[in-house]
């Protein structure tokens, strides 16, 4: 009975031991830059969403907070698609954009979609 416990016990410290040894991580020294070398930061897909929400909103105001919560998902599935497929088709492009389009049509409603539509650079910029 003995050798059945010190054998379990033994078991469980190889066990736990194994799940707690990691490798270590190597520190790479961080290289000074001058501020001019230093590259613009990306917006995520949630920051360039709420980017285009704004745009939009500058020019169909939009007060109704589901609806805003949905345009901005709109602009996330975009965003997220773009720029999780840096090689995406022209067809998969087209199909995005049509997307976005009936999307927001959905959304907006007739009048401030057709508002939204006249605005030529702003329906180009926010759809494609």
């Amino acid at each position: 009975m003995k050798n059945i416990f010190v054998a379990l016990a033994f078991f469980l410290a190889v066990g736990a031991s194994a799940q707690v040894k990691k490798t270590p991580v190597k520190a790479t020294p961080v290289k000074a830059t001058p501020a001019k070398a230093i590259p613009a930061k990306e917006l995520t897909t949630l920051e360039a969403a709420q980017k285009d929400f704004t745009a939009l909103n500058a020019i169909v105001s939009i007060t109704n907070e589901s609806t805003k919560a949905n345009i901005i998902k709109t602009f996330e599935t975009k965003h997220r698609s773009l720029a999780n497929e840096a090689s995406l088709s022209q067809d998969r492009k087209d199909a995005l954009s049509g997307f976005v389009i009936s999307r927001l049509e959905e959304l907006l409603g007739t009048e401030d979609f057709a508002k939204f539509k006249a605005n030529t650079k702003l329906f180009a910029q926010l759809t494609k």
